[in-house]
């Protein structure tokens, strides 16, 4: 009986164990396949073709600062009230053109009391004149003393003297008088206006800021790389401002954009490189000339800008969102091969728009690459390829 009872342990025993096995056996086999149908799985992702397009160069700001190299403060010449304006904010001024008008009552004041101390210098002066006459003759018959003649003498040179130095007190005041109308420097635009009607002004106080805007500047750096990319020493750039910005910063001024057909950009000038362009260096800073004669920007701050060369030439292009860093200096793209598996390739880039960069290396005119779903891609994965609706779509 005992025999039996050990049998049937070690039957019970041996079940077990292959039972054990045939599970790991279903475990391992299970994994297998799952591994082979993830790498059979196709991927739902959007594709576009490598190939040779027209491409303008561009590089963007964050922001930069236009300036002016002519600006001066307009201050006034005397002390007063400001009892008129005659310019408005951001508008065109010729030099000499009137810009403020001070009145200082104390000023008319002292000039009347000139005008009654020079007619009454004048009156003596006639007066002390007319007595020497007399005596000179007096002189010549022997009625008056050569000495006496001489203090006379005297006497009209003070007189001549006192009037005189009055006159001369008179014209530096009215000249002064003159000065309680403030006038423009130069030609350019009111930039600021510091003095409103009603305001009391001291002798040498800003009222206004003026600068010549038909040329303004601004100044940034550049790598090596972006200014071969941008073509500066063989091509022209323009300027393309935020639409936004710029037509905020165009109606601040006095000028009315609203219902005018303008474009957001202006043409751009090197006006200096630091170092030299023909200098090899990686770093260049590099100061702008914008042309502003049209007059619709001011000085100040501007988001979100492009420089953009106004030339485009043929490349090869890839759609920028084909493209994501491997590391700082490097970028990739997916491609798919003729065996519908996915392939990493690193690329080297040259110049590059909003919408295209350009392709020096790594990828070929009629390579189709990811543009969408990238995330978690890896190479060799599975895709099928076919056309919708004119879109070249995998899955």
């Amino acid at each position: 009986m005992k025999k039996y009872f050990l049998y049937a342990v070690g039957g019970v025993i041996a079940l077990s164990a292959a039972l054990v096995v045939y599970g790991f056996y279903l475990n391992i086999k299970s994994e297998n396949n799952i591994a082979k149908m993830m790498e059979e799985r196709a991927h739902s992702l959007t594709v576009a073709e490598v190939g040779y397009r027209m491409l303008a160069p561009q590089y963007s700001y964050g922001s930069i600062k236009l300036f002016s190299e002519t600006m001066t403060d307009v201050v006034a010449r005397v002390e007063g009230r400001v009892t008129d304006v005659y310019v408005q904010k951001s508008q065109a001024v010729k030099r000499g053109q009137v810009l403020y008008k001070i009145h200082n009552d104390d000023m008319d004041l002292e000039l009347s009391k000139l005008q009654s101390k020079i007619a009454a210098a004048q009156a003596e002066y006639v007066k002390v004149e007319a007595d020497k006459e007399r005596r000179a003759t007096l002189v010549k018959v022997g009625a008056v003393s050569r000495s006496e003649y001489d203090s006379y003498i005297a006497a009209a040179k003070a007189a001549a003297t006192e009037v005189e130095v009055l006159e001369a007190e008179y014209q530096q005041l009215k000249n002064m008088h003159g000065n309680q109308a403030v006038t423009a420097p130069l030609d350019g635009e009111a930039l600021l206006l510091y003095a409103e009607k009603g305001d009391y002004v001291q002798k040498g106080q800003s009222v206004a800021l003026i600068g010549d805007f038909r040329e303004l500047y601004f100044q940034k750096n550049l790598s090596y790389r972006d200014v071969k990319n941008l073509r500066l020493s063989e091509s022209e750039q323009y300027l393309v401002f935020n639409e936004a910005d710029f037509l905020e910063k165009g109606f601040d001024s006095s000028y009315k954009l609203q219902g005018q057909n303008i474009e957001n950009k202006v043409k751009l000038a090197l006006a200096e490189t630091e170092p030299p362009l023909d200098v090899e260096a990686p770093i260049y800073t590099i100061t702008w000339k914008v042309d502003n004669r049209a007059g619709l920007l001011e000085t100040g701050v501007y988001r979100d800008v492009k420089i953009v060369d106004a030339i485009s030439y043929k490349a090869l292009c890839v759609d920028n969102k084909a493209l994501f860093n491997i590391d700082d200096e490097r970028k990739a793209a997916f491609i798919v091969d003729e065996n519908k598996r996915l392939q990493l390739r690193k690329v080297t880039t040259g110049a590059a728009n909003d919408t295209y960069t350009e392709i020096l290396s790594g990828l070929e005119e009629g390579d189709e690459v990811i543009i969408s779903g990238k995330e978690g891609l890896q190479e060799g994965a599975k895709v099928e390829v076919y056309r919708r609706e004119g879109i070249r779509e995998a899955f």
